[in-house]
């Protein structure tokens, strides 16, 4: 007899889509920072999530860093 077990890989799926932004931000000169510990609650009310939103992960900044200006 044959189990099959149904999993959930929609985590995996947005790491992988996230590691090929993080990937296109720094083919464009961008720096990337990954916030990972934070407020769930705090981010919440600061992003305008309503409960919709059941599980919040990473938060991801992009931006040009000083060092990465042109002068």
């Amino acid at each position: 007899m044959v189990h099959k077990v149904q999993k959930n890989y929609s985590v995996v799926d947005a790491d992988i889509v996230m590691d090929h932004i993080i990937l296109a931000a720094t083919a464009l000169d961008l720096e990337t920072c990954r916030i990972g510990v934070f407020d769930v609650l705090a981010a919440k009310e600061v992003l305008s999530l309503d409960n919709t939103y059941h599980r919040a992960g990473d938060i991801y900044a992009f931006g040009i860093s000083p060092r990465g200006c042109s002068q």
